[in-house]
């Protein structure tokens, strides 16, 4: 929600509310838009934020278009976009989770929001500390980051260097009129089936009576509940997650895709393929051969 009338009122909840934000860094990359990303249309998990180095962009949804330029940061909207580069066109670009249980995210807009470089120069400048960081830890992270491996003390040290940036990324939206979303309270067995299942092994057998179990409801109880506040049931919250995981690891990975269906649970690579055709519309084999190189690349999620 954007707030009028000059810089907002800070938003304040109670500590324990905010401790269920999420908030990874997922990608990162500074350089040249290759020219297979030059014009995409996809599905964009997660934010995004980028800064035109060197020519433009145009990015349309169903909500209308916007343009940007060199020197400015454009903060797309999650979900369903056309994006359109100049050829020749340089970003320095992040993608990360920002999201609340279930979910819902913490900012958002129609298209994009776009603003000059000049406005605020830190952001830049922490942006471009991160990148180099991130490459001399984990090389080609933008590929999938997550999929990384890591001792504690690098991972401690990029979480620091990522909320240092995400700082300076509120407060930026902040001095631009942008109010943090808060959700409606959570039904606190609700909240706990989510955490459940955001810490649950992607390679985990979804067992809704266990779940519902847990949280001490029934299973038509937790499934009616889940529904009412969240729009999709507890089988498909999970689903979504794995599915998420898969993209990540055929676009984002080398890895083989008997060695992913097998990580993610599945019998079989016959099984697997043909839940990630039902999902995505492409074989994982097709999936990869037009994965994108760059940061701006995005999985399909259904």
């Amino acid at each position: 929600m954007k707030f009028k009338g000059g810089s907002p009122p800070k938003k304040t909840i109670e500590l324990m509310d905010w401790s269920h934000l999420r908030s990874e860094l997922t990608w990162i990359y500074e350089g040249p838009v290759r020219p297979e990303n030059l014009e995409i249309t996809t599905f964009m998990p997660g934010q995004s934020a980028f800064l035109i180095r060197r020519g433009e962009v145009l990015i349309r949804t169903d909500k209308g278009t916007v343009t940007a330029g060199p020197g400015q940061w454009v903060l797309p909207r999650e979900g369903l976009r056309l994006q359109k580069f100049a050829p020749g066109s340089e970003i320095l670009s992040i993608r990360f989770d920002l999201a609340w249980p279930g979910g819902q995210r913490l900012y958002d807009w129609d298209v994009a929001e776009v603003f000059d470089s000049s406005e605020a120069p830190a952001l830049e400048r922490e942006a471009r500390r991160l990148a180099r960081w991130v490459e001399r830890q984990y090389p080609n992270a933008y590929l999938a980051l997550l999929q990384f491996q890591s001792d504690l003390e690098t991972r401690l040290g990029l979480q620091q260097r990522f909320l240092r940036w995400l700082a300076l990324y509120t407060g930026t939206l902040g001095d631009r009129g942008w109010m943090p979303i808060r959700p409606g309270g959570m039904e606190p067995r609700v909240l706990h089936a989510v955490q459940i299942l955001d810490r649950s092994p992607l390679s985990r057998l979804f067992r809704e009576k266990s779940l519902a179990a847990q949280v001490g409801l029934s299973i038509s109880q937790l499934d009616r509940l889940f529904v009412k506040q969240l729009g999709i049931s507890p089988r498909q919250y999970f689903e979504r997650r794995r599915l998420q995981g898969a993209a990540a690891r055929v676009q984002g990975s080398s890895d083989s895709f008997k060695r992913i269906a097998f990580d993610l649970g599945f019998g079989s690579l016959s099984h697997f393929s043909a839940w990630f055709r039902r999902k995505t519309g492409s074989s994982p084999r097709e999936f990869r051969m037009r994965r994108l190189h760059s940061p701006e690349s995005g999985a399909i999620a259904r």
